[in-house]
């Protein structure tokens, strides 16, 4: 098990998040609203898998979705 030190070189090598990688070593809790965010991302990646987007496309993609959510009408 590396220690946080170790973790942190490696953040910053790989330029990903120091936090995530503390909770997936268990040296932190993961809190609720970043569980929800990371596991959304997560599915978002899955459905956007092999369409070979572009990150513009992307960004674009996801602002229409937002759109088109915008206008659901309440439901029970």
């Amino acid at each position: 098990m590396p220690n946080p030190n170790i973790l942190h070189a490696l953040a910053e090598l790989y330029a990903v998040s120091y936090e995530s990688l503390m909770e997936r070593a268990g040296f932190v809790a993961p809190t609720r609203s970043r569980t929800n965010k990371v596991h959304g991302k997560r599915q978002r990646a899955a459905a956007l898998d092999g369409l070979n987007l572009t990150a513009e496309e992307e960004k674009e993609l996801v602002q229409y979705l937002g759109y088109l959510r915008s206008k659901r009408k309440p439901g029970p």
